[in-house]
Formats: C-alpha cells, structure tokens, sequence
C-alpha cells in the first residue's frame, strides 16, 4: 500500500486516529439495497467491496503503482451455519470473524468503472463470485491462524492487509420493536495505546436510510488529502457513490439482459 511519509519502526495506535466519513444519498442507497441485487443476484458486501477494488486500484495508480489487487482484511458478522444444527438465534452479543481476501479488480478500465460504466458490473461480478468461494464466511481464518499448530506458522509469515473494511448493516430504527439506540456518548470503544492493527480502516454502516462510511487511518503515514482521494467522488476515489447510482444499476441490468438475449 502506498504511504505518503515513511514509518520506519514506529508503530500505530488507536489514539492516533483520524477520520473522515462520507454518505451516500437515501435514494442511491435504496438502489444498492434493491436495484443492484436484484440485476445481480449479489448482496450490499459485494457492491461496496468491488467499489473498494475499484478505488483501490485507481488510487495505486495515480501513485505510480498499477497494481489492481488488493489485501483486505475483511470483518464478517461471525454467525455462520458451519454445521446444520447450528441455531443462531441464541446467540447475544458482539461476535465477529476476520479474515483476509484478495480483491482484484481485473484488466477494465478504471475510468469507465468509476463512473459507473459497463467495467464496474464486470468487477462486481468478479469480486462476488470471489467472495463465494471463501468457506463458511471465513470463520475458519483465525482457527487456522492462531490455534492449528500445522497452519499457525505458514499463515503467521504471510503479509498482513494494510487496509481492513467491515459492513455493519442496518442501524435503522423503523419498526425495530421498542428497541433504539441509546443517545448517550458510548465513549471509545478501544483503548488508545492498542496498536492498530492496520493503517486505513472502512467501515461502512446504513443508518436513516443512508449508508456511511467512514474512513479511519494513521496520518503519521497517510495525508488526509490521499485518504480523501479514496473517500470522495469526483476526487479520484472512492467508487462508491458512483457505483451505487440507480442510472447505473439500470444501466448494467439491461446490459445483462442483452447478454442473456445474446446467449439465447
């Protein structure tokens, strides 16, 4: 991942954070909840990690770097049907699985993608039908990583992701039956002398009917301007109010259907 200032051996910690947070229109939003899944048979994990790819990419080469694959970490909700039996239902709590995956964004051209062209349906199609491969939501990951002594070195000298994203889902209190979320300041959830684990953090979540995503990274190693460049439309960056714009969706769902016509 490029960085604007090198680091050396100094190490990041969570109370050296910045962030910024972008939001993407109510009516985009309803088009990547409704419009995109149904023209692809994807889910709102798919879309915004192809758009991830997508801005990736194009910010690695506007810095000299034309690599269209990127690590990322990726937070999952950890309620996995691993087994038949398994009742999710019971469970309470925060759970969570991590692990890392390899998006690639492919040989398409990055302008047209960004703009919602015909290249970003073929990423999205790509990165979904990686996405599938991964077994049980990558619940496995961490068993292998940290407790399997015949994997735990192997997967301990692998390079770590320099960039992490995780998807929330739905913050909404409309019909959520007498529960709300509390207005009191929760306070900081992680301790500030924690070393991060990785320098840029996504996290994305729809609240009010809009998704939000937030931006979270070390400035000792990146500008606020280079993370903006990933964050914001019409800045070289962040695809994802691009991709999700219902002109686009319509777009690519036709274009499916001239291709099954095609077929046919």
């Amino acid at each position: 991942m490029p960085v604007d200032h090198a680091t050396g051996a100094r190490r990041a910690t969570y109370g050296g954070t910045t962030s910024l947070t972008i939001d993407v229109p109510a009516d985009e939003t309803q088009a990547l909840l409704t419009v995109v899944p149904k023209a692809y048979h994807s889910r709102i994990n798919d879309a915004l990690l192809a758009a991830l790819a997508i801005a990736l990419a194009d910010w690695r080469a506007a810095r000299g770097a034309p690599e269209t694959v990127s690590l990322v970490y990726l937070e999952g909700h950890g309620r996995e049907s691993i087994f038949p039996t398994v009742d999710r239902s019971r469970t309470v709590g925060w759970l969570t699985t991590m692990f890392p995956v390899r998006l690639d964004a492919g040989q398409v051209d990055l302008r047209e993608a960004l703009h919602g062209g015909p290249a970003a349906g073929v990423v999205l199609r790509r990165i979904k039908d990686h996405l599938r491969e991964v077994p049980h939501g990558g619940i496995g990951w961490s068993l292998l990583r940290y407790l399997n002594p015949e994997t735990v070195n192997i997967l301990q000298s692998l390079p770590r992701a320099s960039i992490s994203f995780n998807y929330l889902g739905r913050f909404d209190e409309r019909g959520a039956a007498g529960w709300r979320m509390a207005a009191e300041d929760a306070g900081s959830s992680i301790a500030a002398e924690r070393e991060r684990d990785h320098p840029i953090e996504v996290v994305s979540v729809i609240q009010g009917g809009t998704l939000l995503v937030e931006w979270r990274w070390w400035p000792d190693a990146h500008d606020r301007a280079s993370i903006a460049d990933l964050a914001e439309l019409e800045a070289k960056g962040a695809a994802f109010a691009t991709l999700m714009r219902p002109g686009f969706a319509l777009m690519t769902a036709a274009s499916r259907r001239r291709g099954q016509s095609n077929a046919g």
